[in-house]
């Protein structure tokens, strides 16, 4: 068995690396002078698995979406009108374990935050993601499934601007011992840190910059954890009805238990960087923001979103320019 890395890993320095870009399969659409055009998927493309907390076999597929959309989950086992279900912020009811999304009808998706990063990552602002149940299949627990999904899927432009959120002052938010704020930046960046040191689990850090690095290689193959002390508990909640080695590290007394070890000796906190960037998605528009977090959770990156937005002048909503898509110096 392989033991718990205690480990800092700084992207902010590292060579950059090819990132997630698609070329566009249909002709250009210009937009207004240096501003950068929305984009959706270029053709429809399909996925099938279980999910991790239900334990239930799901299909969905990614369809384009129209301009201003956004992400919209599409639950075509229930009435076509109480099916939608919009990525945002507003729409989170729980967040243990997982982000679940809750229309006005009730209906739900959970397990979403995986394939949001995913779309954060390949640029793709509006898309349709139909899903005949109430979880998204949650693969080997990493996002990799969904990196093949949407290079499949590939990428098309159309005639509306992309959006950011540019901060006007710091928002910090705090839960117990754990925090998250998030700094006005000229691009995204992640700082974020964490210490599970009280169950002899991993003490990890890491820097990542969209811009610089490659999603696919250094987040996407990042997998789930958890402790084999919580598995019982999350059951009788639930919870991880689906979970396996095969779609979690399992950690016990500072081991690892799946019998091929840790992908990265970063893996912990890599992953946990990659459900930040998933449920920052849900601002519906790119936040330009250092964002530096400790013990961050789904709930947590939630309560910033809900602070951010609650303050309306810390922040202002503008076309995204080319200017923001220069690579920061490294």
């Amino acid at each position: 068995m392989a033991k718990v890395a205690t480990i800092k890993t700084d992207y902010s320095v590292a060579p950059a690396a090819i990132n997630m870009r698609y070329t566009p399969t249909t002709p250009f659409i210009a937009a207004p002078v240096a501003q950068i055009n929305q984009t959706t998927v270029a053709q429809p493309s399909h996925h099938s698995g279980h999910g991790l907390h239900t334990g239930r076999p799901v299909a969905l597929s990614i369809y384009p979406g129209k301009t201003d959309q956004g992400i919209v989950f599409v639950r075509t086992d229930l009435p076509r009108e109480q099916n939608r279900i919009p990525a945002r912020y507003d729409y989170v009811t729980d967040t243990r374990l997982c982000t679940v999304l809750t229309n006005e009808h009730g209906a739900t998706v959970r397990t979403c935050e995986h394939l949001l990063a995913t779309f954060s990552a390949c640029d793709i602002d509006n898309a349709e993601v139909h899903i005949n149940g109430p979880e998204l299949p949650i693969g080997d627990g990493s996002a990799q499934g969904f990196v093949e999904l949407l290079r499949h899927a590939g990428s098309q432009q159309s005639a509306g601007s992309r959006w950011v959120i540019e901060l006007n002052r710091p928002i910090h938010t705090n839960l117990g011992q754990a925090h998250a704020s998030l700094y006005p930046a000229a691009h995204v960046s992640y700082d974020i840190k964490i210490d599970f040191s009280a169950k002899d689990g991993p003490i990890q850090s890491l820097t990542y910059t969209p811009h610089l690095h490659s999603f696919a290689e250094a987040l996407a193959p990042a997998r789930t954890f958890c402790f084999l002390n919580d598995v019982n508990a999350m059951r009788e909640n639930n919870l991880a009805l689906g979970g396996s080695l095969e779609n979690a590290i399992v950690l016990d007394q500072g081991q690892v238990l799946n019998p091929e070890g840790l992908r990265f000796e970063d893996e912990c906190v890599r992953h946990k960087t990659m459900d930040v960037i998933g449920d920052m998605t849900l601002a519906g528009a790119t936040v330009l923001a250092t964002f530096i977090g400790e013990q961050v959770g789904h709930r947590l990156t939630n309560m910033l979103l809900r602070d951010l937005f609650a303050q309306k002048d810390a922040w202002t909503r503008r076309p995204m320019t080319r200017e923001d898509l220069k690579a920061p110096a490294s």
